[in-house]
């Protein structure tokens, strides 16, 4: 993956599994009306 130095996204030090899991929880939850709440404490807490 060598555009990854030049992506703001670096790819790079996030696992497939991780992704993966990340996913997974994701389909889980988008029925719920709050989804969005919990996909930004997620993206808080991932800091």
């Amino acid at each position: 993956m060598a555009f990854a130095e030049n992506n703001p996204l670096n790819f790079n030090i996030i696992s497939w599994d991780t992704i993966s899991s990340y996913l997974k929880e994701n389909i889980q939850i988008k029925r719920s009306d709050n989804w969005l709440q919990l996909l930004n404490e997620r993206v808080a807490n991932s800091h």
